[in-house]
């Protein structure tokens, strides 16, 4: 885990400019009540058990991938209007 500290420190200026910046997120609790409450139930108690398994790696990993959903759902709207131009 010596890497950790070098990726922070790598990605706090993009964070920084991703404060200021126009891209939008989607909030978290929209992905649990756009499915039916069963696969929210098994959605919630899938997280909690990675939790409790292993914390730290988990909760990294869950508010990076927060971090990055803006820029992907960005470019990813982009990649769809550049193929819904006509030629």
């Amino acid at each position: 885990l010596d890497w950790v500290p070098l990726i922070l420190v790598a990605m706090l200026p993009v964070l920084g400019l991703l404060m200021v910046s126009n891209v939008r997120y989607t909030h978290i609790v929209s992905y649990f009540t756009a499915r039916g409450q069963f696969a929210t139930l098994v959605g919630v108690v899938f997280i909690i058990v990675l939790v409790l398994i292993a914390p730290v790696p988990f909760l990294f990993l869950f508010f990076v991938g927060i971090c990055m959903s803006g820029p992907v759902l960005v470019v990813a709207a982009k990649l769809r209007s550049l193929r819904k131009r006509p030629a």
